[in-house]
């Protein structure tokens, strides 16, 4: 299958939540926070500590307004919305065997939107791609179905 790799912002909480999930819990300390204030309801603090990682699984984090963003790799689905989305059609055929192929090039659109609007207006979609930012192609769709 497939993988693209892609920026996210996250809050700190939703980036806890992605470094638990991902690589697990080996413990947790829940230690009770003294406050020094009388009649205050009683707060904890917990400290969660990751299974060990390789260095190159850690993420780098950046710093955002929202929180951090870091880079993610996922697995390509019918429902991913590919950042540019490079869409060819099958030739059509004119008269004297005189043939053109139509090409587009879509931002932010995810396959299956893309693959459902061909169908509609009757246009046979034969690959279809993602556009790197260095201007080279990943195929991801042919034949019906996404590319291995």
């Amino acid at each position: 299958m497939v993988k693209i790799k892609r920026k996210v912002e996250m809050t700190p909480e939703e980036y806890a939540k992605y470094m638990i999930d991902r690589f697990g819990i080996t413990s947790y300390e829940s230690a009770l926070i003294d406050n020094n204030i009388i009649d205050a309801p009683m707060e904890f603090e917990q400290t969660f500590t990751l299974k060990p990682m390789k260095k190159d699984d850690n993420p780098v984090i950046e710093r955002s307004f929202k929180g951090v963003v870091i880079e993610v790799e996922e697995e390509i689905t019918e429902d991913t919305v590919i950042p540019r989305l490079l869409t060819t059609f099958k030739k059509i055929y004119l008269k004297d065997n005189f043939g053109y192929q139509r090409v587009r090039i879509d931002d932010n659109y995810p396959i299956k939107l893309m693959l459902n609007k061909a169908e509609a207006h009757g246009e046979p979609v034969e690959t279809l791609h993602i556009v790197n930012d260095d201007g080279t192609h990943t195929l991801i769709w042919r034949d019906g179905k996404l590319v291995e």
